[in-house]
């Protein structure tokens, strides 16, 4: 019963692990199984053996990644930084000149030159060459590229574009675009001051409300967790119930309460529960 709440990474261990002990028993009732017969042919296949140990090393630096990306508090650009790292660290190890192998996979290959066994690699090197290549389109340099606005060296035109993202929580731009230049005005100062002012000074504004909004619709983008956790799948189910505008009304709710608006919770239970009956009915 417990075993569909096993990871990938944790199943393909115990695979490992006992893999010889899974071959014999395969060995034993494959003459009146047929699914053990196929299984025990490819237990008994190096190749088989070898790709399941490098799957293996694979998914340890993704789960490595999965845990990276569960922090509390991480934002989008801290997360497309470790995606990028990982990302990079598996095309050295193999996809460069010269490949990594783990030492479980380099004493495999050693076992098939001793016993003259030809073993065919490339196609591990294309799943890493795909596997690559999927994890820099999931964590693509694009998604954040707008946030370059927040940075002191650069103008308004940014800025310009994200508000014109967000219209229905926003005010005028050139507000916003003012409010950005006093930004990049007084931040030299402001970052003199102690946190208490600094703050104050950058909840103060609707700039404060564009980077919360713009982040918060930028971490959906991002997705940072997408095929690694079960909790992201039960996130995934919530988000289908909610419906497509689920982001806009979430955000709708905390722009009201950001600007002082107070919420009923009795009342909005209330309405839910008469629309929940007449549906019902």
């Amino acid at each position: 019963n417990e075993v569909r709440w096993l990871s990938r990474h944790f199943a393909l261990q115990a695979i490992i692990r006992n893999y010889e002990a899974l071959t014999e028993y395969f060995e034993e009732v494959k003459s009146n199984d047929p699914i053990s017969k196929y299984c025990h042919k490819k237990f008994t296949n190096i190749e088989y053996q070898i790709a399941l140990e490098v799957l293996n090393d694979v998914l340890e630096e993704l789960a490595a990644l999965c845990k990276l990306l569960q922090r509390c508090g991480l934002i989008p650009l801290d997360a497309l930084q470790f995606a990028c790292g990982k990302l990079s660290k598996l095309r050295k190890q193999y996809l460069g000149d010269n490949v990594s192998w783990s030492d479980n996979v380099k004493a495999l290959l050693c076992k098939t030159g001793e016993e003259n066994i030809a073993v065919d690699m490339s196609f591990l090197l294309t799943f890493m060459n795909l596997l690559c290549v999927h994890l820099e389109e999931r964590f693509s340099a694009d998604e954040v590229q707008q946030w370059s606005a927040f940075d002191c060296s650069h103008g308004t035109e940014q800025v310009n574009a994200l508000c014109s993202k967000y219209p229905v929580f926003l005010g005028e731009n050139s507000v916003i675009v003012k409010q950005y230049n006093d930004f990049k005005f007084a931040v030299h100062g402001k970052l003199n001051a102690n946190v208490a002012d600094m703050v104050t000074f950058a909840l103060q504004n609707d700039l404060a409300k564009l980077m919360d909004i713009g982040g918060t619709f930028l971490a959906s983008s991002v997705d940072c967790e997408q095929g690694f956790s079960l909790m992201n799948s039960l996130k995934n189910k919530l988000i289908n119930r909610l419906g497509e505008c689920h982001l806009a009304m979430l955000m709708i709710i905390k722009s009201f309460q950001l600007d002082g608006g107070l919420i009923s919770l009795d009342k909005a239970y209330t309405e839910w529960a008469v629309a929940h009956c007449e549906n019902s009915r």
